[in-house]
């Protein structure tokens, strides 16, 4: 187990470690049972001193994830409680969103568990919903259900074109990408003011690998990255997960915080800065113009890259915002385009957009990856691209999106307790929802699951820093919009008794 501190950090030390260790129990990386290292080792490995990892051991087993065993060591436990001691009078635990296929797989695996890995964090793992098993009521994939997606059309277009390109399913695929989906995506990136070449386009498998891949190939151990608070979780995971120092700074109404950028530039060798400007995952804002033009110009004063993730652009409601890609013009933004959200997770594609050595390097990283993303998915979407049914259904799927954004953010405006507020997005499929500072998302999350089969994503997965307990993200595409509606009123209802049951055991203060 290699876990990585920062003594840069104004997290403490004993903090790190025992954040380490717990999100690598509650993702399911340390299995029940598994035996932690020993205080000697773990001060050998990590240049601490016991009395640090005694305390982390003891602070671990007073929230529930560890036992000591006198004279054997301290193991996982099997069953994992919530956080707080009243919580645990009223009998709530999380063995329930563990899985209890871990179980089974213990007993022939206990060596494997002595094998030192490098992961970090991953989050994804602690969301029930991504189970293939689960089957309640998914309110945490951000993602369009499939009675919004195109895939007949995509079908259509595909079949075809199905004989130009029949011989190329039998070859390897360029490592940047199909040429003729690369000049799919030329045109396509037109309409957002983005003006590129083929040659400057790579074709990966998914946002995701897209943001592993420029983070593989520039970030490494102590590397300053800068992120929003909150942001998405699945680049937390990819940057902690290169050993990188993680800066955040505040995300309000208007996007990342410039000012509050500038001061950790002044602070900080900031090697590349991660934003989403268009729909923010999960707030929904969008990054004023002035900002766009000062991270810019930061980005020109301090050297840095910028990392642009855009995947929600199609989906605006209310005009749609220019990239920061199409302001830059020194080539310090590498755009991410994202396909997946809006026409269909199976196909797993992005597009890299970067240039000069920025691109090179990039492609020379993907060629030691996965030697280009599938062809047939590139086949399958590329000739629905810049289609008249592609330019169709994104007008129809906009206006579908903004009436139910609506008549659902009416819906939880009637329903939310008045001590409970929900930002309106202006684009994008997700609603950010924010509590009284102690109020116990845990909890809630917990409940909603185990009582009602309701999932959300909590909020603390969005920060790379502990907070984020009072927060939650909902989607509201994913189900149909009945689904939706009695999942919404259901959760309202329980928002309400945690919130009551919190006060009554002294969890919470009042608000």
């Amino acid at each position: 187990m290699k876990i990585l501190i920062n003594r840069n950090s104004s997290i403490t030390i004993l903090e790190q470690i025992y954040t380490e260790i717990e999100n690598r129990i509650r993702s399911g990386i340390l299995k029940p049972e598994t035996r932690l290292p020993s205080i000697r080792k773990m001060c050998e490995e990590l240049h601490v001193s016991p009395m640090t990892i005694v305390k982390v051991y003891n602070n671990l087993a007073e929230a529930g994830l560890v036992e000591k065993v006198h004279g054997r060591g301290t193991f996982v436990r099997s069953r994992i409680k919530d956080l707080s001691a009243s919580q645990v009078e009223l009998g709530f635990g999380l063995e329930g969103l563990m899985g209890n296929e871990l179980k089974e797989e213990l007993d022939n695996s206990h060596w494997q568990d002595q094998i030192q890995d490098y992961i970090s964090r991953g989050s994804f793992r602690y969301n029930v919903s991504l189970s293939p098993k689960y089957n309640g009521s998914n309110l945490s994939i951000a993602a369009l259900g499939q009675s919004y997606l195109p895939t007949a059309d995509i079908f259509n277009k595909f079949t075809q074109n199905m004989d130009k390109d029949l011989n190329d399913l039998g070859r390897y695929p360029p490592i940047e990408g199909d040429l003729k989906m690369r000049e799919a995506v030329r045109e396509y990136v037109l309409e957002r003011n983005i003006h590129t070449q083929s040659k400057n386009i790579i074709i990966a498998s998914g946002s995701q690998l897209a943001i592993n891949l420029v983070a593989m190939t520039y970030i490494g151990p102590g590397d300053v990255v800068v992120v929003g608070a909150p942001t998405f979780p699945g680049a937390i995971d990819v940057f902690k997960n290169r050993g990188a120092h993680i800066v955040e700074v505040p995300v309000d109404d208007n996007g990342m915080d410039t000012l509050a950028l500038l001061s950790v530039c002044e602070t900080y060798k900031v090697k590349l800065v991660y934003t989403m400007p268009s729909f923010q995952n999960p707030t929904g804002a969008v990054m004023t113009l002035e900002r766009k033009q000062m991270i810019l110009e930061l980005a020109d004063e301090h050297n840095f890259i910028i990392l642009e993730d855009d995947v929600w652009s199609e989906v605006a409601f209310e005009g749609t915002p220019e990239p920061l890609k199409a302001m830059d013009r020194h080539e310090r933004v590498i755009y991410i385009c994202g396909f997946s959200k809006v026409y269909g997770p199976a196909y797993r594609l992005s597009a890299i957009i970067a240039s000069g050595s920025l691109y090179v390097r990039l492609v020379t990283a993907k060629s030691n990856l996965d030697f280009g993303a599938p062809s047939i998915s590139q086949k399958f979407l590329a000739p629905y691209l810049n289609s008249l049914e592609q330019k169709q259904f994104i007008l129809n799927l906009k206006y579908e999106l903004k009436q139910l954004r609506d008549r659902l953010y009416k819906l939880l405006k009637e329903n939310l307790p008045t001590y409970v507020k929900v930002q309106k997005p202006k684009g994008g499929m997700l609603f950010w929802i924010t509590f009284p500072i102690d109020y116990n998302c845990h909890l809630l999350h917990y409940r909603a699951v185990m009582e009602c089969n309701i999932s959300f994503l909590p909020g603390e997965f969005c920060y790379a820093e502990k907070r984020g307990s009072n927060q939650l993200r909902l989607c509201f595409t994913f189900l149909e919009e009945s689904l939706v509606t009695e999942s919404i009123k259901i959760l309202c209802r329980l928002m309400d008794d945690v919130y009551k049951e919190s006060r009554r055991h002294g969890q919470m203060p009042g608000v």
